[in-house]
């Protein structure tokens, strides 16, 4: 399939980096999030009606994903990508037959930023 602007890298993720991933992100506690799915995540609490950020709580992204933030970056179209969440959802294939995500408001593209 060929859409614009979308690119798929296969493999990206290899077997063992997935176990690895996956082992770390079931060591955070896991959320309720909308339709019977969970979450872990990390990202500054937003009041989106005040369009403020609360960073009080927030971290920062974890450790355990820098490689891939790196990896991601080492691509010519993700050089200047700057990643401010990460959202783990769990999924499984009885729940639906597609994932859909749409980014609406800011773009979603590489070389697009927030202010």
């Amino acid at each position: 399939v060929d859409i614009s602007g979308v690119q798929v890298l296969l493999d990206f993720i290899s077997e063992d980096e997935e176990v690895q991933l996956v082992k770390n992100i079931d060591l955070i506690n896991w959320l309720p999030s909308q339709f019977r799915k969970v979450k872990t995540g990390f990202w500054p609490e937003a009041n989106y009606k005040k369009q403020k950020l609360k960073l009080d709580k927030f971290t920062g992204l974890p450790e355990f994903s820098l490689s891939l933030r790196e990896r991601l970056n080492k691509l010519p179209q993700m050089e200047d990508f700057i990643p401010v969440e990460q959202c783990n959802l769990e999924y499984k294939p009885e729940w639906a037959h597609v994932l859909i995500f749409i980014s609406m408001i800011f773009g979603c593209g590489a070389n697009d930023s927030l202010s």
